[in-house]
């Protein structure tokens, strides 16, 4: 028999709904907790259809010779290693993540790939992001988004970060 609350107990909130610190704080936890077990965690949880959402929303980026691109919110770097294939070798990418554990995985892939001279991984949060205004000619977020603690921080940085056009 389950117990019945009263008005005095406020169930806690999901961790969706949580902003700021303690959300950034959880998901640090969870994703240095899957690290090792994330990208075959992702196959299993969207039957393998993250693959062709990730191809998809790649093929939406004009390619152009020296392209500057950040991948936020990286992980396993995924994405920076499409967008390499997809901009046809000839731009640097930075993968920029906040958890380490999920860099690590992805610096292991660059490595097994020998992309290390065109993706560079850096630890970095995506609400106060290091580089100078308009940057970059292009950023993908992933799924990335679902997880900042302010969202309309890092959109405000991602903006600041694209070069105009």
């Amino acid at each position: 028999m389950v117990p019945a609350m009263d008005n005095s107990h406020t169930p806690g909130k999901a961790a969706y709904t949580w902003i700021g610190p303690a959300r950034e704080q959880a998901v640090q936890r969870m994703f240095t907790e899957i690290a090792g077990f994330y990208d075959l965690n992702n196959s299993l949880l969207s039957f393998g259809l993250h693959h062709s959402w990730k191809r998809q929303a790649i093929a939406k980026i004009p390619t152009h010779q020296n392209t500057q691109a950040l991948d936020l919110g990286a992980g396993t770097c995924d994405l920076a290693i499409l967008l390499d294939r997809h901009l046809q070798c000839s731009s640097k990418i930075i993968a920029a993540d906040l958890n380490v554990a999920m860099l690590r995985v992805g610096q292991q892939k660059l490595r097994t790939q020998k992309l290390t001279d065109r993706i560079a991984c850096l630890q970095m949060n995506a609400e106060h992001l290091t580089f100078p205004d308009n940057s970059f000619d292009t950023v993908t977020a992933g799924f990335c988004i679902r997880n900042v603690g302010h969202l309309p921080q890092a959109l405000k940085e991602i903006s600041r970060v694209l070069k105009p056009g």
